[in-house]
């Protein structure tokens, strides 16, 4: 390689990473574990699971500062919330008085992570409805236990700007909650406040013996004058059920047995 091509070169390297660096935008960032926290490696896990709000949103019709965007703003982190015709929303955009908009979901499909080394910032990218993108930005403070957002606007078009500012953006500062698994009636990702089948069926089951035992033995003093033992319905079957079971559990021991004989004596 001539040495005016090797110079050319290295110029364009060096000058690819002085373009990358001027970007400020660390390659790895913080890494996304969930839609709710990411992990800057050496540093720690930002985790915004506490500041979630079920029924939300936890701020709500929040004014920007861009004089020029009159609408106001609703947000939620981590989780959805209904307003207006927004639907499973992490920010909403209330135009009007009367007109919303979905700024941003809150699933893990829809959420980014962006760390900007210049600034040392990070910002949560939401994806919502009709390419609109809510860029929430994490502004760490270890006082911060109760969290302040503000609104800046729509600073260009389909582009939505807040700050967040809380110790929950500061690195192993909250806890992420502990989950436990839910399962909804339809198979699907809800929260089944309900029983499940088999506790339904067990419960009937029980209902049934005791209305079996209770009737019949009213029927018995009533009908027959049976006191004692003689009240139970069908005592003869019941006293004769042991033996019944015992010799059903040696019937099929003694089946299992003779099978594994003729295995061996096949090998």
């Amino acid at each position: 390689m001539a040495a005016g091509t090797r110079r050319s070169l290295t110029r364009g390297i060096s000058l690819l990473c002085l373009l990358t660096l001027a970007r400020g935008v660390d390659a790895q960032g913080c890494i996304a574990k969930s839609s709710c926290s990411c992990e800057f490696v050496g540093k720690g896990l930002i985790d915004l699971s506490s500041l979630a709000r079920s029924p939300g949103p936890l701020f709500l019709d929040i004014k920007p500062s861009l004089s020029s965007d009159r609408s106001v703003y609703s947000f939620n982190p981590c989780t959805g919330f209904n307003e207006g015709t927004c639907k499973n929303a992490a920010i909403c955009q209330t135009w009007g008085g009367k007109d919303t908009f979905v700024c941003g979901k809150p699933d893990m499909a829809n959420v980014q992570y962006q760390y900007e080394q210049i600034t040392d910032s990070l910002s949560i990218l939401y994806s919502g409805d009709e390419s609109r993108v809510g860029h929430v930005r994490l502004i760490c403070d270890p006082s911060a236990s109760i969290p302040r957002f503000s609104a800046i606007g729509e600073a260009y078009t389909k582009n939505y700007f807040f700050e967040l500012t809380s110790k929950c953006a500061c690195p192993n500062l909250c806890k992420p909650l502990p989950t436990v698994p839910t399962f909804a009636p339809d198979g699907g990702d809800g929260v089944s406040t309900g029983i499940s089948a088999g506790s339904v069926l067990l419960i009937v089951v029980f209902v049934l013996i005791i209305v079996y035992l209770i009737g019949g033995a009213v029927f018995l003093q009533q009908r027959r004058q049976a006191t004692g033992t003689d009240l139970i319905p069908n005592k003869e079957l019941w006293a004769t059920l042991p033996g019944l079971v015992k010799e059903g559990v040696v019937f099929v021991i003694s089946g299992v047995r003779s099978r594994a004989g003729g295995y061996q004596q096949h090998k």
